[in-house]
Parts: C-alpha cells; sequence; structure tokens
C-alpha cells in the first residue's frame, strides 16, 4: 500500500517539479536572515498535552519550544549557503542547562559554518540567557533592560521545628548519607554531605557558565567573576562592561544586525523557513529504518498520564520497539528525578532486554538521577551533558508518624490485629524496634539490588559502585570521571551513537511515546478524580505532587526517589 502511495504522489509530483525548482532559484538568489523566536519555555521533548487543548486561550503561548526542532533548523542553516545571518530571539527562560547546552552549541555550528549570528534580548535576562547568547558574534538587548547575574546559590527550608509545633514528624531510613530527600523535614539545617554535594554541583554548573561568557571577545574569567560580584546591571552598563554590543528598541533591530554593512531587507520567521527548507518533491517507495527516541519523563510510577514516567506505558513500548523490525536502535532520553522502587525494577528489565536485541543509547537530560539512573543503567552507553544531574544512587524509606497530631486534635486510634505488626504500615504510630529492623533490611536488600545492577551495566565491581554511590548526586561532567557516565554529548551525539552502533549507514529519528498495552483500563471516575487532585497539587509544587502520586499507591514500601534534589538558580 506504501508502494501504490507514493507512486500516485511522485507521479503527480513531476508535473510539480518546474514550480518546485523555479521556486527553490528565486529563493535563491536573495539573501536572507532567519528570524528565531524562541519561546519561554525549551525542552529537549514536549510533553503530550491532549489535542484540545489548542482551543484554550493562552495555551499556545505556553507551550514549549521543542529541542528537538530547534537542532533541525539550526541543521539546515548551517547547510544552507542562501542564508546570511540568524536573529535568535531569547526572552526571560525557563530551561534546563543540558537542553541550553546542546542549543548553544549547535548556535556556534551554525556561527562556523560563515553565517553572522545575533542574540536578541528585549527583556535583558540573567545566567541561562547570557550563557546562550554568548555563542553568539552579536548581543543586542531592549533598552531599560537589566542583566542579572549574581552567580549560582541553593536555597533550602528546613521544617523539623514546624513539624514539632503540630506534633507531626518523619521517620526515615536511607542508604546512604547523601541520600537526602525528606532532608528538609526531618532535620533542623543542612547535614555536611547534603552541602559538599550541593557546593559541588554549584560549583560544577558555574564553572560552564563563567567558561562560556569567557569566550565573549575581550572578556575573560576576571571579568565574569566581578559581573556576578555586581549583581544586577542596566544594559547601558552592560555595554561599557563588554558583556553585550548594543542597546536597542525593537525598530532599531534590523539596522543592528549589520553595523557594518547594509541592514536585512526582511527577517524570514523561522517555522516558514524550516518548512520551505524541508519540504521534498518526491517520496520514498519503502520506509526507512529509524532510531527510536523514547522520552522518559518527571517522577517514576507504576501508573501516570500518556507521556509520563510510568510502568504501565514504557513496559509495553519497550516491549513493542524491541519486536519492531524498522526499528534499528533506541535512544532512552531520561528527564526524571527517580520515583517507585518496583515501578524502576520493571523498566529497567525491559531495557535489559530491548539491549540484548537492538543498540540502545540513554541520554540523560537535566536530571537522570535514582530511580532514573537504575533503568537506564542496562544501556550500552550513556550520554549526559556536563551540568545534568545524576546519580544519587540510593534509597530512602519516608513514614510520617501523627500521634501528636490526633492527640492534639482529640483523635483516638484504636487498633485491633492478629500479628504483632499487622497495622505497622497503616497506622501513623511511631514503629517498634523491631519494625525499624524490618525496614532497614529492606532498605539494605534493595540498596544491594541497586549496586548490582549499575555494577553490571557500568562493568564495575560493587565496591567501585558504592564508592561512588551512596546516595550521592553528580554534575555530568563528575559522573563521567567515576565512570557513572561513558561520554559527554547531547542528542546529535547521541543519535550518531545508536546510528554507528546499529551499523546502518542511514537511520531517521523517530519520536516514540510512551502509551499502554493490554492491560485493564482504572475506573474512569477513580482516574477523573486521581488527576484532578495531582493537577491541583502540579500547581501548588511538583514535587510534593510526585511524592503524593507515589505515597497514595498501597504497593510502594521504598522509594527509589530524589525529591529533595538541590535547586540551583
Amino acid at each position: 500500500m506504501r508502494f501504490v502511495f507514493a507512486l500516485l504522489w511522485n507521479l503527480v509530483a513531476l508535473l510539480r517539479a518546474p514550480f518546485f525548482f523555479a521556486r527553490r532559484a528565486l529563493a535563491g538568489r536573495r539573501a536572507r536572515w532567519v528570524h528565531v523566536r524562541l519561546r519561554r519555555r525549551v525542552v529537549a521533548v514536549p510533553r503530550l498535552r491532549p489535542f484540545w487543548t489548542r482551543w484554550i486561550p493562552g495555551a499556545r503561548q505556553a507551550e514549549a519550544s521543542p529541542l528537538s526542532r530547534l537542532l533541525d533548523l539550526t541543521d539546515a542553516l548551517e547547510k544552507d549557503r542562501r542564508v546570511e545571518g540568524v536573529l535568535i530571539e531569547i526572552p526571560t527562560l525557563a530551561a534546563g542547562w543540558s537542553v541550553l547546552t546542546d542549543l548553544r552549541e549547535a548556535l556556534g555550528r551554525v556561527r562556523r559554518s560563515g553565517k553572522r549570528v545575533v542574540a536578541y534580548l528585549p527583556e535583558g535576562g540573567g545566567h541561562r540567557e547570557l550563557f546562550l547568547a554568548s555563542a553568539c558574534d552579536r548581543v543586542l538587548v531592549g533598552r531599560h533592560a537589566t542583566l542579572g547575574a549574581a552567580g549560582l546559590a541553593s536555597v533550602r527550608n528546613y521544617g523539623k521545628p514546624l513539624l514539632a509545633k503540630l506534633g507531626v514528624s518523619l521517620e526515615v531510613h536511607r542508604r546512604a548519607e547523601y541520600k537526602s530527600a525528606v532532608e528538609g523535614l526531618v532535620e533542623e539545617s543542612m547535614t555536611e554531605p547534603q552541602r559538599e554535594q550541593t557546593q559541588a554541583l554549584i560549583d560544577g554548573i558555574e564553572a560552564e557558565i563563567v567558561h562560556a561568557l569567557a569566550e565573549r571577545p575581550g572578556f575573560d574569567e576576571a571579568r565574569v567573576r566581578s559581573l556576578f560580584e555586581r549583581a544586577m546591571v542596566t544594559a547601558e552598563e552592560a555595554v561599557d562592561l563588554g558583556v553585550i554590543d548594543a542597546v536597542v528598541h525593537d525598530d532599531e533591530l534590523r539596522a543592528a544586525l549589520v553595523p557594518d554593512g547594509i541592514a536585512p531587507k526582511r527577517l524570514l520567521r523561522a517555522p516558514a523557513y524550516l518548512a520551505f527548507a524541508e519540504r521534498k518533491l518526491f517520496r520514498p517507495f519503502v520506509a526507512s529504518r529509524v532510531t527510536a527516541v523514547l522520552p522518559v519523563l518527571g517522577a517514576i510510577g507504576e501508573v501516570g498520564a500518556p507521556g509520563t514516567a510510568s510502568r504501565d506505558q514504557l513496559v509495553p513500548t519497550l516491549r513493542r520497539l524491541t519486536r519492531d523490525r524498522d526499528v534499528a536502535a533506541v535512544v532512552l532520553y531520561v528527564d526524571s528525578p527517580g520515583g517507585s522502587a518496583l515501578a524502576s525494577e520493571r523498566i529497567h528489565r525491559e531495557v535489559e532486554l530491548l539491549a540484548q536485541k537492538k543498540p540502545v543509547v540513554a541520554l540523560f537530560g537535566d536530571v537522570a538521577a535514582s530511580g532514573g539512573y537504575y533503568l537506564a543503567a542496562p544501556a550500552h552507553v550513556i550520554l549526559a551533558r556536563p551540568s545534568t544531574i545524576t546519580g544519587s544512587i540510593g534509597v530512602i524509606s519516608a513514614r510520617l508518624v501523627l500521634d501528636g497530631l490526633l492527640d492534639k486534635v482529640g483523635l483516638r486510634t484504636e487498633v485491633v490485629k492478629n500479628a504483632p505488626h499487622a497495622d505497622y504500615l497503616v497506622n501513623p504510630r511511631p514503629a517498634t524496634e523491631e519494625e525499624h529492623a524490618i525496614t532497614e533490611r529492606g532498605i539494605q536488600a534493595f540498596y544491594d539490588r541497586f549496586l548490582e545492577i549499575v555494577g553490571r551495566g557500568r562493568r564495575m565491581t560493587r565496591d567501585a559502585v558504592h564508592a561512588v554511590a551512596r546516595g550521592r548526586v553528580w554534575t555530568g561532567k563528575d559522573a563521567h570521571t567515576h565512570g557513572l557516565v561513558d561520554k559527554l554529548g547531547g542528542l546529535r551525539e547521541a543519535l550518531e551513537e545508536a546510528r554507528t552502533r546499529s551499523g546502518v549507514a542511514h537511520l531517521e529519528p523517530a519520536l516514540v511515546w510512551p502509551s499502554g498495552g493490554d492491560e485493564a483500563p482504572l475506573d474512569p471516575a477513580t482516574e477523573k478524580a486521581r488527576a484532578t487532585l495531582h493537577a491541583l497539587l502540579d500547581g501548588l509544587d511538583p514535587d510534593v505532587a510526585a511524592f503524593a502520586r507515589l505515597a497514595a499507591s498501597p504497593s510502594e514500601r521504598v522509594l527509589a526517589y530524589a525529591v529533595d534534589l538541590p535547586r540551583i538558580e
């Protein structure tokens, strides 16, 4: 059927060929500039949204710029001799460092191909905006804008005294000392292991920023540090410091693109340019083999919405990829802080089986920690960006003790049981020594399993894994040094690695969203109520929402979860 359709299409295309090539020739006579407008959110893989959200007012503006399409655009610009320059408009960004590193390198390739690349920051910006703009020939900033760059910091609140006043406490079991999830609720101040790993993360990511800004002409590391000390400067002051090149109004923008030459008559919008560049006259008769890019996004759980990191979505999808002959290799894109120990184990097993049949490349996004690392361990090769947060190879279990709060509100609990520990997991009372020992055995068993699967996947001994595990988080650069990551790179490098390992000369990348298999669906009313609750929690605090999803499941006893990973801004 595909052959027949392609044949009919190509016969019609023959009639259109003169017009197609004439249009190409006319377009080639005009040197042009392409205008790229980034959205505030830039993500490697945008989450699936229900089709009806496109008609919600403001929903379109809230969508993210997908990195994969931006890389398609920069690849086309790099090869197109008709393009003279690129203007990239950078708003105030909400994007991870690994995504920005990918995009920054892509802009550098366009620049090295002989094009002028100009960044425009109409609202000013901070570390992220300057980090990305530093890849360009010129940096322009809107008038009356400010630039804030004070260096990185991680701020964390500690609520143990508040919980004590409420009569609430947490019983926590962990492996090992760096596993800091829920530390803010069980400690009165930051522990030394947490301070050590947080400082290392800040130092690593800040070093990437300093190196990028110091590449500006006439700039160096000392001047970057001086900028950090000033913390905030006006656009005019930034010109004097050499951070940017000029301050402009929107109507002065085109003239400022080429200050030493003739300004372009018009700017071609990037979507229109890319659509034209990708348009093909003929269609192939045979389907190309592909590299499947499978996203693993968010907290790992047993059940989740389409496109999330849930066992019920990922396991059937991994099985389909194993069977699909058109799929020559798989890139597992992991951007997850971890989650359910059981779900992580079951997904890990399917990745292991897939890797026995086809090349599997794991690409870590901004965060691939704890359960996110666990499920990716069987991959043939793991790639990460220097700023990726990864590791957290450890286990934690947290249990709320509410008897003090119940006493304060006048609520009594009565228990009828046949065994000494029958109410341990359902009664919010303090655990006994024997019950603490029960939990400790479970934690140790899962930690040993974690070390085993990482050692097998990374070809390391148990002691070598334990030395870099202990719940500690690392930057991608440090993880590479310690053998937890094989190579430093992004999406382009991951796809090339997959192609090389597959032995197939040409592979098309194909995004494959996790989707369910043949399992019985959940009760619609229950699922709707739960989705509403989680949407509300997501709006308040995504980390709390993720933790609530896991804690709500009666099957969850141990969480391999890095819910308190440092937030570095």
